[in-house]
């Protein structure tokens, strides 16, 4: 009897087909699989960007990573090293000289400097008008709080807290403008608000916020390079000028100071915006601060500016995939807590019952 079966053709034929299917079929089912992962890591990248821009956003209303209301060892920036501000002191105003009151209407808010030039009195002596130490409160309040607010909270916090139609200049109790608002120097030191930024029509004049925030900005940080150089009581400059050795002739250096150089060689060179001290300056709020180490490293920059005459509040979300180095940023303003609605909310302004 006869046994039917396959040829050694046929069997070849068919085994080698068998192995096309089992194949297609494999890279199929592995093709299936990658994209699964790659969605399954895609989701995870979503969500690590939605977690980091929810803890931008958070810090940015809070300000929590600057000073933690429910933990006093995180509240740096109540005290300060000497030569900088404390924006999280706190500050009574609690006199008639002194007062968060600001109603346009009420003499005390009334400019009172020469309009037109800030060193000498050669159109008349304004300050008997307006001064620190003026026998009138009224005609004392406008010149102290620009100084006390700049000395103790800062410059952001003195350009956060006054109307946007102030102009920054005041006379000393000696009647004359302090260096401080004197707007003399390309190079401002430290404690000094207004500079010689070239803005047409502005050079020795009193000006407002958009005048003196031109071409610069200024910020709260709690990085201890900066706030050891006094930082609070700086402005940031657009540009990176240094002075020679013999204090009057301008060096341009570029981009070159991309971090302060000790504050004690310092001399009469400033911070720069150039070379990254905008994101030096920044805070990193942690958005998860346990996860898997094969999801993508998370990153999250907040910084807040005062600069052009605009409230910058920016949020900056960074991924990282440690298998590919690949890296995804997402960057963002928002509209958020004003550093005296912070302040407030923490009970730092001490205000007259």
């Amino acid at each position: 009897m006869r046994a039917s079966g396959f040829t050694i053709i046929e069997a070849l034929v068919a085994i080698a087909l068998g192995i096309a299917v089992c194949g297609a079929a494999y890279g199929t089912a592995r093709m299936a699989a990658s994209s699964l992962t790659a969605i399954d890591r895609l989701a995870v990248q979503n969500r690590l960007l939605l977690a980091g821009a929810s803890a931008a956003l958070h810090e940015l209303d809070s300000w929590a990573s600057l000073d933690d209301p429910l933990d006093p060892s995180r509240q740096p920036l109540r005290t300060a090293p000497a030569g900088d501000a404390r924006p999280f002191a706190a500050m009574a105003f609690d006199s008639p000289a002194r007062s968060l009151v600001f109603d346009p209407s009420h003499p005390r808010s009334w400019f009172r400097s020469c309009p037109i030039f800030t060193a000498a009195h050669g159109f008349g002596d304004y300050s008997i008008l307006a001064r620190l130490g003026h026998p009138d409160p009224a005609r004392e309040w406008y010149p102290r709080m620009i100084a006390d607010l700049g000395a103790t909270l800062g410059y952001y916090a003195l350009l956060d807290y006054l109307p946007s139609n102030t102009y920054f200049h005041y006379y000393g109790v000696n009647g004359l403008t302090p260096w401080e608002v004197r707007e003399t120097r390309v190079t401002p030191k430290a404690g000094e608000l207004t500079h010689n930024n070239n803005i047409g029509g502005y050079a020795g004049t009193p000006r407002d916020l958009w005048a003196i925030s031109a071409a610069a900005a200024f910020t709260v940080t709690t990085e201890p390079g900066y706030r050891a150089g006094g930082i609070h009581r700086r402005v940031l400059r657009a540009r990176n000028l240094l002075t020679d050795a013999d204090g009057k002739t301008v060096i341009d250096q570029g981009t070159r100071m991309a971090i302060p150089i000790p504050p004690a060689a310092e001399g009469g060179r400033f911070y720069t915006m150039d070379g990254g001290a905008i994101s030096a300056t920044a805070d990193h709020p942690v958005a998860m601060p346990v996860k898997p180490m094969h999801w993508p490293r998370l990153e999250v920059r907040v910084s807040r500016l005062i600069a052009s005459g605009r409230r910058v509040n920016a949020g900056k979300v960074l991924l990282t995939d440690p298998i590919t180095g690949e890296a995804t940023k997402m960057f963002f303003t928002a509209t958020a807590t004003t550093l005296r609605g912070a302040r407030r909310n923490r009970g730092l302004d001490e205000t007259a019952p």
